[in-house]
């Protein structure tokens, strides 16, 4: 079980709103766009690398998110579940876990 979670840049918003939620199942909230994290405008593969390779989960309202992790090598599976709904945004926010 991982103690981190990056948070996708599209879920910034709702994330500031929920940082006490995300903080009650992680210890530790990592942001995309925020150094030394991956880059706002970095591609889900270099995302999926960041998570496997620093073992943290991954909240973001992109639904076809898992296509692109599955094509890192180094990624050998994926778990999607719901985790919130992030009103504001009208998207849903997923957890990805990578295995």
């Amino acid at each position: 079980m991982t103690h981190k979670v990056l948070i996708d840049y599209d879920m910034r918003g709702w994330a500031d709103d929920n940082e006490i939620k995300i903080h009650t199942n992680y210890e530790e909230i990592l942001r995309v766009g925020i150094d030394p994290n991956p880059k706002q405008e970095s591609s889900d593969e270099i995302i999926a690398t960041y998570c496997e390779e620093n073992n943290c989960d991954l909240l973001t309202g992109d639904k076809r998110a898992y296509t692109k992790l599955l094509m890192n090598p180094r990624v050998k599976a994926v778990q999607i579940s719901k985790y919130d709904f992030y009103t504001s945004g009208e998207k849903q926010v997923y957890l990805v876990k990578i295995l």
